[in-house]
Formats: structure tokens, sequence, C-alpha cells
């Protein structure tokens, strides 16, 4: 004896459950970022800090964590000291 074929009205049921159930589980991992506010950035040097504000605009805040009494292209000639 043949198994029956379920009907086409069964088939789109449970398509449109197990689509239903799906968006509903990936609607809850889905983050809105717009409310986090500006992208936070990290860079290594001054001028990487600076095209990231001028790309980024207010959609980021750039931080370039060097100390601010160290001048950082300036090494104090230990490269030449070194040489010689």
């Amino acid at each position: 004896m043949k198994p029956e074929k379920p009907s086409r009205n069964q088939l789109m049921g449970v398509w449109f459950w197990m689509l239903t159930t799906m968006l509903f589980i990936i609607g809850f991992f889905v983050q809105d970022t717009s409310a986090a506010g500006p992208l936070l950035v990290y860079t290594v040097n001054y001028p990487l800090k600076y095209f990231a504000e001028r790309i980024g605009g207010e959609h980021v805040r750039v931080e370039f964590p060097a100390p601010s009494d160290n001048e950082i292209g300036f090494q104090g000639g230990s490269v030449l000291n070194e040489i010689r």
C-alpha cells in the first residue's frame, strides 16, 4: 500500500509555518545599530585618524590612543645615535 501524498494546501501550510518561525527567530538576533550611536574607531597613527574623521563624519568616533605629552613623529634621534 502506497502512502498518501500530502495535498498542496498541507505543503503550503508547512512552508508558511517554517518561514514564519525562521523569521521570528532571526528577528531576535538582529540589532538596530542606528540606536547604538556612532561607531567607535581606533587608529594607530594620526593620518589614519584624520582620514577616518573625514570619511565617517558624524557617524564615527575616532580614538587615537597616543600620549598627549609625546611627539609621536619625533624619536629624539635615537635611531641615528644607534647607527653611529
